[in-house]
């Protein structure tokens, strides 16, 4: 039967990484697919999806340099593989030198423009190497290429464009509000776009936003005690008390055994401690 390249290299990542069967009753350990994967490649040396897929096991557990090693053995071997500058970003970046990995995933997506994964690992070496502004505009590509909306591209995206631009939150936020858009629900970008509305000092806005995360949540201490460090936050210490002071309540209205849950008795002295600060400055009746 005929397999292409790249569905034959993708049978090959699949043994590697365990996500199909090793044949000869491999259990599936990493020792055991590199046996595999090593017999194979005694039995055909100079196949290149071999030495990839051999690779790739490689990087998933760290040993990089061997990974990049049968990578160039690959590439000695068929310099026209596909996958070649990808892979050598994709080992750059998880060995921690995003320059490199960059230069590679670059020269891969000259190739490969709509390629989501070689997209959003450059943005990560961008962002590595503090070129938020690139970054953001890479991670713009991932997010336009993505099939389905991934909530950490659009999260990571807004990061850097923060770093990019740390006095003016609003392209950050106009980020992650396109996001929650196309997600329908995303807890994490509002949460995101709910603290940078406060570092902002747009209070009413994160107020706002803060609410709406209370409403689809099943527990409302968490949230109670943000609203108290946000309406402390803006000058608004009676508001603040008073938010705490709902807090307390709910936290007490809890069942002993989540009451003793370490998040609950640490959120318990949060309130505790940040009504002891309002009291101390004096801005109560």
């Amino acid at each position: 039967m005929f397999y292409s390249t790249r569905f034959r290299l993708f049978l090959v990542m699949g043994i590697a990484l365990g996500f199909f069967p090793m044949p000869a009753g491999a259990h599936g350990s990493f020792h055991d697919r590199l046996e595999g994967l090593n017999r194979q490649i005694q039995a055909s040396p100079s196949d290149p999806e071999l030495l990839i897929g051999r690779s790739i096991l490689y990087r998933s557990h760290g040993l990089w340099q061997l990974a990049l090693a049968d990578v160039d053995r690959a590439a000695a071997f068929d310099p026209t593989q596909p996958d070649l500058d990808l892979q050598r970003g994709h080992i750059w970046l998880e060995a921690g030198d995003p320059r490199r990995a960059e230069v590679a995933l670059a020269r891969f997506l000259v190739s490969n423009p709509s390629h989501t994964g070689a997209r959003l690992a450059r943005a990560r070496a961008l962002a590595g190497q503090e070129r938020w502004a690139d970054a953001a505009d890479e991670y713009a590509h991932a997010i336009r290429y993505q099939s389905v909306p991934v909530p950490e591209t659009y999260f990571e995206r807004s990061r850097a464009l923060v770093r990019a631009e740390p006095s003016n939150p609003d392209a950050a936020l106009r980020c992650l509000d396109r996001g929650i858009a196309a997600l329908g629900s995303a807890p994490v970008l509002e949460a995101e776009a709910l603290e940078l509305e406060a570092r902002a000092g747009r209070f009413d806005a994160a107020l706002a936003r803060l609410d709406g995360l209370a409403l689809r949540s099943g527990r409302r201490e968490t949230w109670l005690v943000r609203r108290g460090d946000i309406l402390g936050q803006a000058g608004r210490s009676q508001e603040a008390f008073a938010a705490y002071g709902e807090a307390r309540q709910a936290i007490e209205g809890l069942s002993p055994h989540q009451r003793q849950t370490a998040a609950v008795r640490e959120l318990a002295t949060q309130v505790r401690d940040a009504v002891d600060r309002l009291e101390r400055a004096g801005d109560l009746p």
